[in-house]
């Protein structure tokens, strides 16, 4: 992980575990972000092949 996309804050703590939970933290945010984007783009998805049979079977 770059250092450098940690806030200032966080860079200039010395403190291991402080750090290890902010990181542990972010992953945990970002996984949820992930999977939310994931059930987004399948919802997007199913319209889209729905929407592709519904013209299939009237054209």
């Amino acid at each position: 992980m770059d250092l450098l996309s940690l806030p200032m804050s966080e860079r200039l703590n010395l403190d291991g575990k402080k750090k290890a939970e902010y990181v542990r933290t972010l992953h945990e945010k970002v996984r949820a972000n992930i999977e939310k984007k994931i059930q987004q783009y399948t919802t997007l998805l199913q319209g889209f092949l729905h929407l592709r049979l519904y013209m299939v079977l009237t054209h």
